[in-house]
C-alpha cells in the first residue's frame, strides 16, 4: 500500500480516537436498564460506544478532528432516544452542552437513528459551533464563509422537496441530518433519491480535500 494510503489510514484512525474519547460517553448503568434483548448485542458497556464508532468511520478526518476541538456536541448513549439537545444539560456529576441522546436500542438495531442524531449535532456545530441562538448550517448559517456558502446550498435543496421522509420535507434540519446518514449508509442508494444533495456533501461535508482547505 503507497505511504500516503497508509498515512491518511493513521490519520484519520487516530482522528476517530480523539473523537471517542472526547465526544463519545456512555450513561453509568446503561446495560442494566435495557432488556436482554438489547444488553446481549453488547459483551461489555464500552462495546456501546464501539459499535457508534464503527457508523462514524465514513466521516473523513478533517469533520472528526473539527467535532472533536469543538466545546459543544457530544453523543450519550444510554436507555431511550432523547434526541438531540441544544445547550447546557446535566449528564451524570458535569455539564455537557450540545448532546445527542443515542438509544442502545438502535444502536443494537445498527438502525440509522443514532447517526440522524449525529447529524442534527454537526448542522448545528458547522452553522455556528452549537451557539444555542445560533443558525444551524440547514438555516443557512455557517462558521465561515465557505460554510456559509454550503447552507444556502443546503436551503435552496430542501426548498425542492427531496427529502425521504414527511420529517425531511417539512423540516430543513431533518433533511440534513437523514441526507447524511444516508449518505454514509448506502450512498448509491442515496444518489438516487437526492442526487443533488448527494454531490453537495461529497464536495463539502464528506471531502477530505474540502476540510484541508478549511484548516489551510
Amino acid at each position: 500500500m503507497p505511504k500516503r494510503n497508509c498515512r491518511h489510514r493513521d490519520e484519520h484512525a487516530a482522528a476517530l480516537r480523539a473523537l471517542k474519547r472526547a465526544k463519545l460517553h456512555l450513561t453509568p448503568g446503561a446495560l442494566a436498564q435495557v432488556g436482554t434483548a438489547v444488553s446481549e448485542h453488547f459483551e461489555n458497556p464500552w462495546a456501546a460506544v464501539e459499535a457508534l464508532t464503527q457508523q462514524l468511520c465514513p466521516f473523513p478526518t478533517g469533520l472528526l478532528r473539527f467535532w472533536a476541538a469543538q466545546e459543544r456536541g457530544h453523543v450519550l448513549i444510554g436507555r431511550r432516544d432523547g434526541g438531540y439537545v441544544p445547550g447546557p444539560q446535566p449528564c451524570g456529576r458535569r455539564m455537557l452542552d450540545g448532546v445527542a441522546h443515542v438509544a442502545l436500542a438502535d444502536l443494537a438495531a445498527a438502525n440509522e437513528r443514532p447517526l440522524v442524531l449525529i447529524g442534527h449535532l454537526l448542522d448545528h456545530l458547522l452553522g455556528c459551533r452549537g451557539a444555542l441562538a445560533g443558525a444551524w448550517l440547514s438555516d443557512g448559517g455557517g462558521i465561515t464563509p465557505r460554510w456559509r456558502e454550503v447552507g444556502r446550498q443546503v436551503q435552496e435543496l430542501f426548498a425542492l422537496g427531496y427529502g425521504q421522509s414527511a420529517a425531511a420535507r417539512q423540516d430543513a434540519h431533518a433533511y440534513f441530518a437523514q441526507g447524511l446518514a444516508a449518505y454514509c449508509r448506502d450512498r448509491r442508494a442515496f444518489n438516487v433519491a437526492d442526487p443533488r444533495l448527494e454531490r453537495l456533501l461529497r464536495r463539502t461535508v464528506m471531502s477530505d480535500a474540502f476540510w484541508l482547505s478549511e484548516e489551510e
